[in-house]
């Protein structure tokens, strides 16, 4: 095999790679977007908002 040729199918390789990177994210996002609902579930218990509240987290307190 010459060293023409495999440049050849390296590149060839390589541009494959890059094809199915681009290819398969939107396949996947496509396919995750058609199953979701329109809307989210709707919570079991009642969640009200409150202005005063402020958020925090467990190794702050």
């Amino acid at each position: 095999m010459s060293e023409q040729q495999s440049r050849k199918h390296f590149l060839a390789k390589l541009l494959g790679l890059v094809a199915a990177a681009v290819a398969l994210p939107r396949v996947f996002v496509k396919s995750t977007a058609d199953k979701s609902p329109g809307q989210p579930a709707a919570s079991p218990v009642p969640v009200a908002v409150e202005a005063r509240a402020v958020a925090r987290r467990n190794d702050s307190v």
